[in-house]
């Protein structure tokens, strides 16, 4: 059996699939793929976000000024958590305007058919 090799373009759109707010699983499922790997290319995509941001490579500031890997990292995730959040958001407002205007049809409705008429 074979090793199937993704490229890293594949693996871009899947972290970035994941940063839109989807579930790893889900697009794992999507892609065709196991839902591990795309764990991982997430959260090496992450680290790698977070350690190229840092500033760690050639800086000349001193280990103090530096912030450290696990605060940018917070601060990615809480970003990509305020991202979903915002996503969660605007979903639950469509679906509150559809299902306010599936009322207001279902309630004109009710009123036009009145049995026995």
């Amino acid at each position: 059996m074979t090793r199937k090799s993704t490229t890293r373009e594949f693996r871009e759109r899947a972290v970035s699939m994941v940063m839109a707010g989807k579930s790893t699983e889900e697009v794992a499922e999507e892609l065709l793929v196991e839902h591990h790997k795309v764990r991982r290319w997430f959260t090496s995509a992450t680290k790698a976000t977070v350690t190229s941001s840092a500033g760690l490579s050639g800086s000349s500031q001193t280990r103090k000024q530096q912030s450290s890997p696990r605060r940018k990292k917070c601060a990615v995730q809480k970003d990509f958590d305020k991202e979903r959040l915002l996503q969660e958001n605007r979903y639950l407002k469509e679906l509150v305007h559809l299902s306010s205007l599936w009322i207001s049809v279902y309630a004109e409705m009710q009123t036009e058919y009145q049995p026995g008429q």
